[in-house]
C-alpha cells in the first residue's frame, strides 16, 4: 500500500487583490467538488493574504478536515529577504491563519521552493513540524508535446533519470522537521504556460496525465501530487485532477495529511 498525499499551493499576490476579476473561490471549489467525489482531504499551503481576502473560504477548509500550512505572506522569496523579515513574515502568517482555523499551522512550504538552512532553522525554532520544499524536475518535463527527441532535450531527459536515482524521495528527519519531497511534477511544468482564463490543449491535457500516471507507478512508499488552485481549478483543467485522482483511487493507496507523514516517519525511526 502507498501513502498519498495532495498538496495545493493556495497562492498570493496574483491572486487575491484580483479578488474582482479572478474568481479564487470559485477555483477552489471546483477542486473541492472532486476532492468530494473521492472523500479526500488536501493540504492547503496558503498564503497569509489570501486568508486576508478569503477568511470564510479558509474557515471553511478547516472546517471539512483539509490540513492549512504557510505559504509565506504574499508569496515573498525566503531566499531574498533577511532573517528577520523571515521571521516577521512567518508570524504574520501564522497570525492570520491561526486564527481562522481551529488547527495550528505545523507546515512550511517555501514560496517558489526557494529556502536555505536558515529557513530550516527558523521552521524549527517556530514549532513547524514538516517542510516541503526539496523538488527536482523530474525526466518528463522533457516529453512535452512541443519538447524535441533530439540534443539537448534528449540529454537533459536523461540527466535528469540519472539525477534521481541519487536523490532523496521519500519523507525523512531533516534534524528535526520532516522534509517531504515532491515526488511528482508540479502540474505548471507539465501543462506549459498559461492564463488561468485559457483553455489547456487536450494533448497537453493527456501529457500531463500520462506523466502523473507514470510518476505514481514508479514511486516507493509515500507519493505526493502538487497543484496550483489557479491552475488546476480553472478553465478544462479541473479534468487532469479528476483524471489522476480517479486513477490513484482505484490503486491499493490510503490518503493521508500531511501532519500524518510526520506520524508515520517519526514512528519508523
Amino acid at each position: 500500500m502507498r501513502y498519498v498525499t495532495l498538496f495545493f499551493d493556495l497562492e498570493g499576490f496574483w491572486e487575491a487583490p484580483y479578488k474582482g476579476s479572478f474568481d479564487e473561490e470559485q477555483n477552489v471549489i471546483n477542486i473541492l467538488d472532486i476532492l468530494d467525489k473521492y472523500n479526500v482531504k488536501g493540504v492547503f499551503n496558503t498564503c497569509g493574504i489570501i486568508g486576508e481576502f478569503f477568511p470564510d473560504l479558509i474557515k471553511r477548509l478547516d472546517k471539512e478536515g483539509h490540513e492549512i500550512a504557510s505559504h509565506g505572506y504574499m508569496h515573498e522569496n525566503f531566499n531574498q529577504i533577511t532573517k528577520e523579515e523571515l521571521h516577521k513574515v512567518l508570524e504574520k502568517t501564522e497570525n492570520i491563519l491561526n486564527g481562522l482555523t481551529k488547527n495550528k499551522l505545523i507546515g512550511l512550504r517555501s514560496p517558489w521552493l526557494q529556502s536555505n538552512e536558515f529557513v530550516y532553522q527558523t521552521a524549527k525554532g517556530r514549532g513547524y513540524k514538516w517542510i516541503s520544499n526539496k523538488y527536482m524536475p523530474f525526466p518528463e518535463l522533457f516529453s512535452n508535446p512541443g519538447a524535441k527527441t533530439e540534443g539537448v532535450y534528449k540529454l537533459a531527459k536523461l540527466s535528469l533519470k540519472f539525477q534521481h536515482m541519487f536523490t532523496k524521495i521519500q519523507p525523512y528527519d531533516a534534524d528535526g522537521i520532516i522534509e517531504i519531497p515532491l515526488t511528482s511534477s508540479l502540474e505548471n511544468d507539465l501543462l506549459g504556460l498559461m492564463n488561468y482564463w485559457q483553455k489547456s490543449p487536450k494533448e497537453w491535457m493527456d501529457y500531463a496525465y500520462d506523466s502523473l500516471v507514470k510518476q505514481f507507478n514508479r514511486s516507493g512508499k509515500f507519493f505526493n501530487l502538487n497543484f496550483h488552485p489557479w491552475i488546476i481549478g480553472s478553465s478544462n483543467r479541473p479534468k487532469v485532477f479528476d483524471d489522476i485522482l480517479g486513477y490513484i483511487a482505484k490503486q491499493d493507496v490510503k490518503f493521508i495529511l500531511a501532519r500524518d507523514v510526520v506520524e508515520l516517519v517519526s514512528k519508523s525511526k
